[in-house]
């Protein structure tokens, strides 16, 4: 029996055959692919790219995963926020770093806790 156009089906579709007695039925059934773009906007990075504040928020979580900044003093985990605190005015190094520590880093939180503590 000669093969059907049906059975040499191309690789993009699915075939399926079924057999009754002695006759057999092939049927070519083609599929189809569709690709959606799965990028939300919160994972989008910035036209700029990150700011400088991601950048730190990641290296010091990278530090953290390895291990990096318990062998470091506050004074060197976190000298660039130290130099944003006396660029404001808080001149007390002491109590910048006592913030810091206490904040985990975060400047804005260290300026709340430095102002309260006047």
């Amino acid at each position: 029996m000669p093969a059907s156009p049906a059975a040499s089906a191309p690789a993009a579709s699915a075939t399926t055959s079924s057999s009754t007695d002695s006759t057999t039925t092939t049927t070519s059934t083609p599929t189809t692919t569709a690709s959606a773009s799965t990028t939300s906007p919160s994972a989008a990075v910035p036209p700029g790219g990150p700011t400088e504040a991601q950048q730190q928020l990641l290296q010091q979580m990278l530090q953290t995963l390895a291990g990096g900044t318990a062998m470091q003093p506050p004074e060197v985990r976190f000298r660039s926020q130290l130099e944003q605190l006396e660029t404001m005015g808080f001149v007390n190094r002491a109590a910048n770093i006592q913030a810091l520590t206490a904040t985990n880093g975060d400047v804005n939180a260290a300026i709340d806790r430095l102002l309260q503590a006047q």
